[in-house]
């Protein structure tokens, strides 16, 4: 009976330190892959608004209005 209770212990042990090989490389490139897409997608919204085209293209025609102001 103990030899049975510590091979018992021993296959319990084994099966624990397989999930744990078997579990931690399939879950960390998971939780890295999460993690840079949220790095990569989260600063693309604020930074490829359409704000910057519509800052942009009115300030082009106030300088030459400007100018034309200035010309005349």
């Amino acid at each position: 009976m103990e030899i049975r209770q510590f091979q018992s212990e021993g296959v319990g042990t084994i099966l624990l330190g397989l999930l744990i090989i078997v579990l931690v490389p399939v879950f960390l490139p998971r939780l890295l892959i999460s993690a840079v897409i949220d790095i990569c997608y989260r600063p693309k919204p604020w930074k490829g608004p359409p704000v910057k085209p519509t800052t942009s293209k009115p300030r082009k025609p106030r300088h030459r209005k400007v100018r034309a102001a200035t010309w005349m």
